[in-house]
This record gives C-alpha cells, structure tokens and sequence, in this order.
C-alpha cells in the first residue's frame, strides 16, 4: 500500500481532527508558558550588598558616598560598576577615616559642618563578602524569587538548580505517561 492509497481509505483532516489539533494546542501554551516563567519570576535585577546607613551618618556622607566608601569597583563588560557580591570589611572602612582639621564635636558627630578634611586612606583595604543582605534594584522588578530568597553570588546556583529540576521533572513526567498512555 502506498502512502496516498492509505490517506484515501483514513479520510481527509476533518472535525475530529480539528478538535483534537485544538486541544493538543491548548495543553501546550500552558506548558510554555510553564517552561518561560522562570525567565520572570527568576530575574535578577542589579543589585550589590546592603549597607548600614548608621555608621557613616556621623561622618556626614550621603549615600552614594557611603556605598562608594563600602562597595569596591569591578569592571563588568568593559565599564565599571559597584560591585554585586563584595563589600569592604567593615574593619577596614573604619581604621581607614581621617578628620583632620574638623572640629572635636564634628568628629564625635554632634556637628553638620562640612568644611573640614574628610579623608579615607587608600590603604589595601580588604575585601569581604556580603554578610547582611543585598539591595535590589527595583525599578524594573517589583519582586521576584531571587529577591525573596537572595539567589545572588554565591547562592545564584540554586536558581539554576530550580530550573534543572523542573525540567527533569518534565522529562521523567513525559518518559512516565508515554508508557502509560501506550497501555
């Protein structure tokens, strides 16, 4: 028998056809839609660590100052940025403060007086990493399960982890009910 004989005597695609077509298609968008999600839910916005605000109120410095004080520079695809996953050790940012020139009630941090010299010494300081937390970005992503859980740095593994379950579990899930339906 050849080929055209064979779609002769099945008939042509009809209604039966078209309904089963359709529904095979409608399981599939879920599917997609299932496989896609982690792209979404599983971003991973900019982000570097969390810095405490307090310490650095008593040498009047504003925030970008504190973060460039705290989080070392590293180039990242040819531009430089704050680093995600390194901070200063705290020791460091500390021992490293001068304020010669200021006032005695100014470096006790009774004092909102500007003009005196601030200087932070460029000694090596060490690095460290982030030990409290991270800050996110959140201008694109309200949320997301990297935020949540801080799939970042030395943790970012397990967001691909997530991934390589779910797809296991669609294999094995595939592999299972194909020998079932056979049967």
């Amino acid at each position: 028998m050849e080929y055209e004989e064979i779609l002769r005597h099945l008939g042509d695609f009809g209604p039966f056809q078209r309904r089963t077509a359709l529904l095979l298609v409608l399981g599939t968008i879920q599917n997609g839609m299932h496989v896609a999600v982690m792209t979404f839910i599983g971003a991973i916005p900019n982000h570097h660590c969390l810095v405490a605000e307090t310490g650095f109120s008593a040498f009047n410095t504003t925030w970008p100052e504190a973060l460039n004080l705290t989080i070392p520079m590293e180039e990242v695809d040819g531009t430089w940025r704050l680093s995600s996953c390194r901070r200063y050790s705290s020791g460091a940012i500390s021992m490293n403060f001068s304020t010669t020139g200021c006032p005695e009630d100014w470096q006790q941090g009774n004092s909102t007086a500007v003009d005196c010299n601030r200087e932070w010494g460029q000694v090596n300081r060490s690095t460290t990493s982030c030990t409290e937390g991270w800050e996110y970005d959140r201008s694109q992503y309200h949320s997301s399960v990297v935020m949540q859980h801080d799939l970042v740095c030395e943790r970012a593994w397990l967001r691909e982890l997530a991934q390589s379950i779910f797809m296991a579990g669609v294999a094995t899930g595939g592999f299972v009910s194909g020998v079932l339906s056979d049967r």
